[in-house]
């Protein structure tokens, strides 16, 4: 195609008598290409794609006519390309088919090249017109709710201040507390329904005020202004409520809407939506309110977060952030085996600042991904002096935010640091939120995977802290869970927290993850997570937060050999063939004729885990073999009890196989004997796993 300014037109017509004419017609306007059917327009459409401009299309044509043509061009990228619709019928019905197919024009034969032009060009200008206005509407409009989008709203919003500056307005702020429920609950796809449906509701009441804006800031918040005078509160809430119950009446919804009585109309609208939501905030610490309102205490914090945010670049320059580590404890041995690096503020006048006054305004601010990189490198910089120095370092675990861990070069920038600073992967621990990981899980289980490729221990902190689910235990790649204490905190009188703690550490056991149980600032704590199993332990029980000169004299004097952390992962596949999909061991118990299976004591209790139909015919169900406190033990009997009890003791200690045989007469007289066998196979955490076997034989 000859290479000018002129626009790029394509001809489709059977017959090339017509397509020499129309060439000669448009050849000193327009670049022309030609097709001889509908196929062949297709195919030119994909070689030349937004280069053609417009079509000029026959009706009548073999392989694929024009009708079929304008069916099929609807579905592919160039479907508002002009089509002007060219035929020797001057048929209405033709002609009305044809627009409703989707052309654009409608020409008969013969041609007047002024008027052809001329119809050519208005197609054109229009789809261009078109086209643009469609670009200006994607750019100021959010693509789900068609509201205006964050900046876009921000801009008109400034306008309607900027030019009536005698008029108070008010800032509404309105989102859905805890939407992510909702959004897990109803699917992705019901989620965005319902912000479609909220969306709607705001373009009812446009008309209800006399100056309003209103949009689409991220996910489930909106956001409107509206002069203060006809600002009703329990109007506009009362409306909410009763949209939300329309929608949904079964599920509880909780609207949520941070309020500023707008003060300076020149005030930047980012700053004024800052506060709506420093009021939205609140609001959602307290269950019953609905409302809240910006005061003069949240501007206390605002004008707080202003200076931290004017300090920061300079702190993270001057190496004002550093380091504290607080140290892991393993419940087994009661040994240190590593630490957590967390960050301090020490601040020059202000002395430390705590990461809680810091860290939610660098994560908001994005700040936090500078921190983080900062904090990375000091840790594995200090590993690399102890092993110059000739310590025995334990792994140090690094905290990755929710900002960082959507960097797609994550994986690489932590295997550059640990490369550039000549450490093994293996000493540098990587925690990642479980709600970092449940904002995407199908990419962060590729990146936590890769993560371990690379030698990477990678631990979910905060597991248990609202997302969690079986189903997340599951699937997620991680090495170590972390629970804070707090899961347990709270009124609980029937001790369901601490079933449901014990019952994670049990089920991640036999997952292969060992557990770190954080928070631990008394004995009676410590002692309970001891008696349930868990492995590793970190709070103020043990250590605080401590300096590197504090942590360094543990290190120095921490016992050399240390076994390796986290050993209970090396049980896993001995753990996995209990549970595999094709059930061999549960096939082989089932070929034998006497009771059998795999049972697991903890505690003087003995449970069942795998058994097969010999057992349950004999003993039925239940959850205990053996419990000598509760009344749903299957054995009653205090000698079959002391039986089983000598043989899992003599197998535990011996590492072999236990039989001890009784003999005693039934109700008939007839001598019966009974074998019990127990053989030892692996524990998990302080859960004893051992196959057994009753066998009764009449003499």
């Amino acid at each position: 195609m000859a290479s000018n300014n002129k626009m790029l037109i394509l001809v489709v017509d059977d017959k090339e008598i017509n397509r020499l004419l129309l060439k000669a017609m448009l050849s000193d306007s327009y670049n022309v290409c030609e097709a001889s059917n509908g196929k062949e327009a297709l195919e030119q459409l994909e070689k030349y794609g937004t280069s053609i401009k417009a079509i000029l299309l026959d009706l009548i044509m073999p392989v694929m006519d024009g009708h079929t043509f304008l069916e099929e061009v609807k579905k592919t990228p160039h479907a508002d390309v002009p089509v002007i619709v060219l035929t020797g019928a001057n048929d209405p019905e033709v002609e009305e088919s044809a627009l409703k197919d989707g052309a654009s024009d409608f020409i008969t034969k013969p041609y007047q090249p002024t008027v052809l032009k001329r119809r050519l060009q208005n197609a054109i200008d229009h789809s261009s017109l078109a086209t643009l206005h469609l670009i200006k509407h994607m750019a100021e409009h959010d693509a789900l709710t068609d509201l205006y989008n964050r900046s876009f709203f921000f801009e008109e919003t400034h306008k309607m201040l900027a030019t009536n500056p005698d008029m108070k307005f008010t800032f509404i702020r309105f989102d859905i507390e805890h939407f992510r429920n909702l959004n897990s609950y109803w699917g992705d796809e019901g989620g965005n329904q319902f912000l479609k449906y909220l969306a709607a509701g705001f373009r009812q009441i446009e008309e209800q005020y006399s100056h309003i804006t209103y949009g689409r800031i991220t996910a489930d918040v909106f956001c409107l202004c509206i002069p203060s005078a006809e600002y009703n509160e329990d109007k506009i809430l009362n409306n909410i409520l009763i949209e939300i119950n329309n929608y949904d009446s079964k599920t509880f919804i909780k609207p949520v809407l941070g309020v500023y009585e707008i003060q300076d109309n020149l005030a930047p609208v980012e700053k004024i939506y800052t506060r709506a939501s420093a009021a939205a905030q609140r609001c959602k610490q307290i269950h019953t309110q609905y409302v809240c309102y910006f005061d003069e205490k949240m501007s206390v914090d605002e004008a707080d977060e202003e200076e931290i945010i004017s300090e920061m670049k300079e702190a993270l320059e001057t190496g004002q952030f550093i380091a504290y580590y607080q140290p892991k404890y393993s419940l087994k041995t009661d040994r240190m085996y590593g630490a957590e690096a967390l960050v301090r503020w020490n601040h020059p006048e202000k002395g430390l600042i705590p990461p809680g006054k810091f860290i939610p305004i660098f994560e908001k601010n994005g700040f936090i991904k500078d921190l983080d990189q900062y904090m990375w490198n000091t840790v594995a910089h200090q590993i690399r002096i102890w092993i110059d120095l000739g310590y025995e370092p334990t792994p140090i675990s690094v905290n990755i935010s929710r900002v960082s861990i959507n960097n797609p070069d994550i994986v690489e920038i932590m295997a550059d640091i640990v490369k550039k600073n000549n450490i093994p992967a293996s000493l540098l621990n990587l925690e990642i939120t479980e709600s970092a990981y449940m904002d995407n899980p199908e990419i962060m289980t590729d990146i936590v995977n890769n993560f371990k490729k690379n030698g990477f221990t990678v631990m979910m902190d905060d597991f248990g802290s609202g997302y969690s689910s079986l189903n997340t235990l599951k699937n997620i790649p991680v090495d170590v869970l972390k629970i804070d204490m707090k899961f347990i905190e709270g009124e609980d009188r029937e001790g369901k927290g601490r079933i449901i703690l014990s019952s994670v550490i049990r089920m991640a056991g036999w997952l292969g993850m060992p557990v770190i149980v954080e928070g631990v600032e008394e004995e009676y704590q410590s002692n309970f997570l001891r008696s349930m199993g868990c492995g590793y332990i970190q709070g103020y029980y043990y250590a605080k937060p401590m300096p590197v000169s504090e942590y360094e004299k543990i290190i120095r004097n921490q016992v050399k050999g240390i076994p390796e952390p986290f050993e209970e992962v090396k049980v896993k596949e001995d753990a996995a063939v209990l549970w595999t999909q094709d059930a061999k061991i549960q096939a082989i118990f089932d070929q034998v004729h006497f009771p059998s299976g795999v049972c697991t004591e903890d505690h003087g209790k003995i449970y069942p885990l795998l058994v097969n139909n010999a057992y349950i015919d004999k003993y039925g169900y239940g959850t205990s073999i053996i419990d000598p406190e509760e009344k749903n033990s299957l054995i009653k009997e205090e000698k079959q009890m002391q039986l089983l009890y000598r043989l899992l003791e003599k197998s535990f200690e011996e590492k072999t196989e236990a039989i001890e045989s009784r003999e005693e007469k039934d109700e008939k007289g007839n001598l019966i004997r009974t074998s019990g066998l127990v053989d030892y196979m692996f524990s998990i955490n302080n859960q004893r796993v051992y196959f057994f076997a009753v066998i009764e034989q009449k003499q």
